[in-house]
């Protein structure tokens, strides 16, 4: 027996993501309730904004410090650190559009990484190389003042290292899911390093000096978080950077919630040799290119097609590497056999969403040249559409499942959930099985159903009220691609 009040609640319920109610029968089974679809349809696709059904652009709430140190690497990147800064990027943008205020950090040197970071459409603040070797020397000998005196010695030569308790300052300090092996550590200038540069990320960069810096005034007491975006194998040493913040910074900024988003291994197949990230990308361009030639022949040549095949390489490597929860180990396909195995599924994902991007825009391009061509009237006032021709379950499930729920979505995938300790959850992959979903629902639809119907009055209806469904779906399609940072596709 269902409460009378619920019943109520649902009758009287003006929730914009919900359909009206229009009557509810209490059955043995349960409760029977029936929607009007035609006014849920009329409300999303005629009336309803299009910009309510996307996340708003908020007020600045606070600051979020993003760090991914093996951007501070001077040797070439591996797969499993291109996860990170991936997902550190992915981060960055879901958390700016929720409306907080993003600092990246490290600052790279400029060049830095450039082959890699640039082809994926990661945006990264950088120094010019002469900048980065002098920023912060001022700093790093406050800092190092500091470690010894916690170390209480001091070092008879620039090559020697200071010895410091961490176990000791946990232990004083009750700080909870610090990996127990922790002891002394080794401090040198790589550590002092992370350290400075982390403080001053903290503290609003002042004056500046780091592209991308929050102002000052935005820094406030419990308002910023400090996310250490970490490879699961140097987790065990950016606890000790954690640790070392707190132990010689100099400013209350240090105090701030620090939590670390570790990120799970990549392996690669067996009988493969070990590759970095830039032969990894290498490989799934020229993979691409290749399955590109297979299908369209000679016709893949010139800027168009590169650039083409550079954002779908790029959509390829990111759900790939990000489609996943973060935590989990990833088995990344090298070898001749990479097309059977299961983790190849990761890699056609990111082809088929484009796939589908590039069906709808090419869909609304037909329709625009048809319409020059005499064939078809131009598109009425959307207050005249007859929403209620939209019979199909499919066409219910676009709506209801992927173009009212999106906004929601999108905030939750900027959501961190906190895990024991220091620790913390990301649902960046969220938005990378939306999509998916979404173009596998669509793909059925628009194989089985004729949106561009004859050219003749009495079919005009369900042609308009399909293709404006449709129009919403890319909209929201466009959304979610513009927040991974992956451009849609006008052709394919």
């Amino acid at each position: 027996q269902v409460p009378s009040a619920l019943i109520a609640d649902l009758m009287s319920s003006h929730d914009l993501r919900l359909p009206t109610v229009t009557d509810c029968v209490q059955t043995e089974s349960g409760l029977a309730v029936r929607f009007d679809r035609r006014e849920m349809y009329s409300r999303v696709l005629g009336r309803h904004p299009a910009s309510d059904l996307m996340i708003a652009k908020r007020e600045l709430r606070s600051s979020v410090v993003v760090n991914c140190p093996c951007l501070q690497r001077c040797e070439p990147l591996t797969p499993g650190h291109l996860r990170s800064v991936l997902l550190a990027h992915q981060l960055s943008r879901l958390l700016s559009l929720d409306g907080y205020h993003v600092y990246k950090c490290p600052a790279i040197k400029e060049g830095a990484h450039v082959e890699v970071l640039k082809p994926l459409r990661v945006e990264w603040p950088t120094l010019p190389a002469e900048k980065t070797a002098a920023h912060g020397k001022k700093e790093k000998a406050e800092r190092e003042t500091r470690v010894a005196n916690e170390a209480k010695s001091a070092r008879s030569s620039p090559d020697q290292m200071y010895r410091v308790n961490l176990q000791q300052f946990v232990s004083t300090h009750c700080l909870e899911g610090m990996d127990p092996n922790l002891n002394t550590v080794l401090v040198d200038d790589e550590y002092l390093a992370q350290v400075v540069e982390l403080e001053a990320a903290l503290n609003g960069c002042q004056g500046g000096e780091f592209p991308g810096a929050p102002p000052t005034s935005i820094i406030c007491a419990g308002g910023t978080r400090l996310l250490h975006i970490v490879c699961c194998e140097e987790e065990f040493n950016q606890q000790k950077v954690h640790l070392l913040l707190q132990l010689v910074g100099q400013s209350d900024a240090v105090k701030m919630q620090q939590r670390h988003v570790v990120v799970g291994s990549v392996k690669t197949g067996e009988g493969t040799s070990q590759v970095d990230a830039l032969d990894y990308l290498r490989l799934r361009r020229a993979q691409m290119k290749e399955a590109s030639v297979m299908k369209y022949g000679n016709s893949v040549q010139g800027p168009e097609w590169e650039e083409i095949i550079d954002v779908m390489t790029a959509a390829t490597v990111k759900f790939e590497l990000l489609s996943s929860a973060h935590r989990s180990t990833l088995p990344l396909e090298l070898g001749e056999g990479a097309e059977r195995a299961s983790a190849a599924r990761g890699r056609r994902s990111g082809t088929f969403v484009m796939y589908n991007s590039a069906r709808l825009s090419t869909l609304f391009q037909n329709y625009r040249t048809a319409v020059k061509q005499g064939m078809y009237p131009k598109f009425p006032e959307v207050s005249s559409l007859d929403f209620s021709l939209l019979n199909e379950e499919e066409e219910w499930r676009l709506l209801y499942n992927y173009i009212v729920p999106f906004g929601e979505l999108l905030s939750r995938s900027s959501h961190l959930e906190p895990a024991r300790g220091i620790h913390a959850t990301a649902h960046t992959d969220v938005l990378y099985k939306f999509l998916v979903e979404l173009s596998m629902d669509f793909s059925s639809y628009y194989n089985r159903v004729r949106v561009l119907s004859e050219p003749v009055p009495h079919l005009s209806g369900i042609m308009f009220a399909r293709l404006r469904l449709l129009e919403r779906l890319q909209e929201v399609m466009h959304a979610a691609m513009s927040a991974l940072g992956l451009p849609p596709l006008k052709q394919i």
